[in-house]
């Protein structure tokens, strides 16, 4: 739900009462100036930047006027009246320093901010009325306002959640009914708020390519994997997960916390976990849900497909063709149009789109020679720095030319200048007619005879990847291709086979060519791929980086040296995080310390736009990651006792990074603030003339784990986030048990061990 969209004019029944656009332009930038104008009190929360706006109580009063007789009218009017309304508070607000009424309007606020963002009306409409009606100074009961302003002077969110937990525990008991209901709507604004840090489901609004529209059922109680009596004695139950589902049921929080509907998964400790989940009859039913429901979303179901000719009917259709073209006729040319549609998975339009181009550089069919291009997408992001550092990269390029029948492709480049485009295609369309009555096959279509070769190399590969570079379908919807890494000989080979399998006589017609000697080690894929060497020597930089810093910090206990040792010490520890968990390098990421769960081995993380308000995906966490991350916590305590104690601020700050309230990689500026660590922070306070991608431990981890480690590709969409909502790790429709998510952590312990990665000691000897 889009923040404006509570601030738009919809009211069908508009007069010349009625309030105006500019007036809830207004009322929008007085929302976001009352937010702003006291410290956030939670992380998570997002304030929009508001226009210049003068908080004036006068032109409140005009436009709370303009709302009589219409406060409920619309699903929007609550929230805009309850702004309007403040102009009845007693006190005047000063921007820069707000009195005690106003730092509460300003938190409340912020409240507000995040319920629209999260596009929660019950909690909306819950806060709205509170800010309405408890702030009248002529409300019979005002002392609930001036006794809320006392019980949330905290500065957190958290802080001001627990200060109301106690007071609903211990002293609410004192009031009459009526406020009691009062003092439980603050505690479930604040609790929701609190609650809904990590909310459940992704942003609605968001387009999500072929998303499911029905509704799914959660599971309330889910074992993960279920019993199995051959391997009983081996399975021992070490921690029970849960975590929370949010609602919009009004009596959500109301519930007992012991007794409220959780998820719960419980962790299987299990020397034979893998071989369990191979067997696992509950499992096995979700892989096959799972691969049905995204039967035409990824294709791995290509024998259901409709979509796709059956591969067993192909090598007669082919024959076929190829008679027609060799036998030449009238429906020669559409026969060597629709035999290269089969050899390179393109229609016939797009074919002769891509030769009849101006444009200097031509697509994937090469003019001179029997030979098209298997196109690799890379990433779209602006950062070029590795491509003028060729002995760092791991690939040579994204492309690589597959070859063509020659005989074919010597009669489309003859006379391809001189068709018509639409006669053509008329002839085809006539072709495939004929070729349905003489093969007994109505289900022939262009479509259909395109993606053979896209089921061919599924059924080789049984992975999407290799299939949507080489034919283009899917390429550049499919975020895995920015990162991947193909050797040449393996998509060669795989093409190769494909089209043995589609039809052995036109795998005969191929102009096939061997790969040069220096050709069959290389590689295909992403530009910000480096090697391993190169990976090693980066992190081995970062660390020598922050011990010598360290040397320095020891040496002279000053300010100065201690912030560059600060600074240094997180930009290796932040690089490291990203190398061994593939998270994407945003501000804040990998998360806050609560998001870690180290006796299990996982991290919630949500990195992504898309999951922005939504779920966090489980990444696993390797032990060498691990031990680096409790001597960072170590460090940080040691820095709240010593240096903690030269600036309040400071130690608040760590407290809150130690309580999970905030990021736990930051850095400390000349006035020792902490601010959450970015990319573009590198630069200052990484090793000098840093020009790395700000994603290329991604990219990295991605092509390594692949090619060099052998993880399985539907691991890695969990792993990178590039997987649908619901078949990621712990979801409703996932097939993923946990002992994969073990394999992946080892995966990158045996990363870490390859890369030669080495720790270091935070503080002391």
């Amino acid at each position: 739900m889009s923040f404006d969209r509570y601030f738009a004019l919809n009211d069908k029944n508009t007069d010349l009462n009625s309030p105006t656009q500019d007036d809830l332009r207004y009322l929008r930038n007085c929302l976001c100036t009352l937010a702003s104008c006291v410290p956030r009190i939670a992380n998570h929360i997002h304030i929009p930047t508001p226009e210049p706006c003068i908080v004036s109580k006068d032109k409140l009063h005009q436009i709370f006027h303009k709302y009589k007789g219409r406060m409920t009218r619309d699903k929007y009017h609550e929230l805009q009246s309850a702004l309007a309304s403040l102009y009845h508070v007693s006190s005047e607000f000063d921007a820069n320093h707000p009195d005690e009424q106003w730092q509460l309007i300003g938190k409340l606020c912020q409240c507000l901010c995040y319920f629209i963002a999260q596009n929660d009306r019950i909690r909306i409409k819950n806060t709205s009325q509170f800010l309405r009606v408890r702030s009248n100074p002529r409300s019979k009961y005002y002392s609930v306002w001036t006794a809320s302003i006392d019980l949330l002077k905290a500065d957190s969110l958290k802080l001001m959640l627990d200060r109301m937990q106690n007071f609903e525990q211990n002293e609410v008991h004192r009031y009459d009914p009526s406020e009691q209901v009062m003092y439980h709507d603050l505690l479930l604004i604040l609790q929701s708020c609190y609650e809904q840090k990590f909310t459940t489901g992704r942003n609605r609004n968001t387009k999500e390519r072929g998303r499911d529209k029905r509704p799914r059922r959660s599971i309330q109680n889910e074992v993960l994997p279920c019993d199995y009596d051959a391997d009983i004695d081996t399975v021992r139950i070490t921690e029970i997960l849960r975590w929370q589902r949010g609602s919009n049921r009004e009596r959500f929080e109301k519930v007992a916390s012991d007794e409220r509907p959780i998820n719960r998964a419980i962790y299987v400790d299990q020397t034979q976990l893998s071989t369990l989940e191979k067997n696992s009859s509950s499992l096995a039913v979700k892989r096959i849900k799972a691969a049905w429901h995204h039967a035409n979303l990824n294709e791995l179901m290509t024998d259901t497909n409709l979509r796709v000719l059956p591969i067993e009917f192909a090598d007669k259709v082919c024959n076929q063709l190829l008679r027609v073209f060799q036998t030449g006729g009238y429906y020669q040319d559409a026969a060597a149009w629709l035999l290269l549609v089969i050899c390179t998975g393109r229609l016939f339009a797009e074919l002769i789109a891509d030769l009849t181009t101006h444009k200097k550089t031509h697509g994937f069919i090469d003019r001179k020679s029997p030979r098209f291009n298997a196109i690799v997408t890379v990433s779209p992001q602006k950062s070029n720095a590795l491509t003028q550092k060729f002995d760092m990269l791991q690939n040579s390029g994204n492309t690589l030319s597959l070859p063509l029948p020659e005989d074919i492709y010597q009669h489309i480049i003859s006379q391809y200048k001189h068709i018509n485009k639409d006669d053509m295609q008329a002839q085809i369309s006539e072709l495939i007619d004929v070729l349905k009555i003489e093969c007994d096959l109505p289900i022939i279509t262009e479509n259909r005879l395109k993606n053979l070769l896209n089921k061919a190399l599924i059924n080789q590969t049984t992975g999407l990847l290799q299939a949507s570079v080489i034919t283009g379908r899917n390429n550049k919807k499919m975020a895995s291709s920015f990162y991947c890494s193909l050797p040449k000989q393996q998509i060669l080979d795989n093409y190769l086979s494909a089209i043995k399998q589609i039809s052995p006589a036109l795998h005969q017609l191929l102009s096939i060519q061997t790969l040069d000697a220096d050709e069959i080690h290389q590689s295909i894929g992403s530009y910000h791929a480096i090697t391993p060497q190169a990976a090693s020597k980066i992190m081995q930089a970062l660390r020598e980086n922050a011990m010598q810093l360290k040397q320095h910090y020891d040496n002279d206990h000053s300010i100065t040296n201690f912030i560059a040792y600060f600074n240094a010490y997180t930009a290796w520890l932040w690089q490291l995080s990203l190398l061994l968990t593939s998270v994407r390098p945003v501000i804040g990421s990998p998360g806050a310390l609560s998001q870690f769960n180290f006796d299990v081995g996982l991290l919630r993380v949500s990195d992504k736009e898309q999951r922005s308000l939504g779920n966090a995906r489980m990444v696993p966490l390797c032990p060498f990651l691990i031990t680096q991350i409790k001597q960072y916590v170590a460090f940080l305590r040691h820095v709240k006792q010593s240096i903690g104690l030269r600036s309040s601020e400071l130690n608040d700050a760590i407290e809150q990074i130690l309580t999970g309230d905030q990021a736990l990689f930051n850095i400390i500026d000349d006035h020792l603030e902490l601010k959450e660590i970015s990319p573009s922070a590198m630069q200052s306070i990484g090793i000098k003339d840093w020009t790395m991608p700000d994603n290329w431990a991604r990219h990295f981890v991605r092509s390594y784990l692949s090619s060099q480690l052998q993880v399985p590709e539907t691991l890695m969409l969990a792993i990178y986030g590039h997987e649908l909502d619901g078949p990621e790790l712990l979801r409703p429709s996932s097939s993923l048990g946990l002992g994969l998510m073990s394999q992946a952590a080892k995966a990158f312990e045996t990363m870490a061990k390859q890369l030669q990665l080495q720790g270091m000691v935070a503080y002391g000897n």
